[in-house]
């Protein structure tokens, strides 16, 4: 019984990890951050910390894109990932390495 609970709440966790509702959560922690540029050849950066959580990985470089975009969807619904820069910020207890990626989109007209 408690392996069918388990099973249960694990996907419906999974199932939430690339949800708006997950993402606004994140973005309200602070292990996601979207800032306006000016001047710079790219509209938005989005800060990524690579907290991962069941079913989301921030070290994968299609998450982070995916995350990019869906955070700005609204804002600029034709948006393109134009490059990235990482920060390595340290290591968490497990020994996996601390980063913060900065995602750079472009609005596409």
């Amino acid at each position: 019984m408690k392996i069918v609970l388990i099973s249960i709440l694990t996907a419906a966790l999974a199932g939430c990890a690339g949800s708006q509702v997950k993402l606004r959560m994140q973005e309200g922690s602070g292990e996601l951050a979207v800032t306006p540029e000016a001047g710079k050849p790219y509209d938005y950066t989005v800060r990524i910390v690579n907290r991962g959580d069941i079913g989301y990985n921030p070290d994968d470089p299609e998450t982070r894109r995916a995350t990019a975009l869906t955070l700005l969807k609204d804002e600029c619904p034709r948006a393109q990932v134009i490059g990235e820069t990482t920060v390595n910020t340290g290591s968490y207890l497990t020994g996996r390495a601390a980063k913060t990626y900065f995602v750079q989109v472009k609005c596409s007209s």
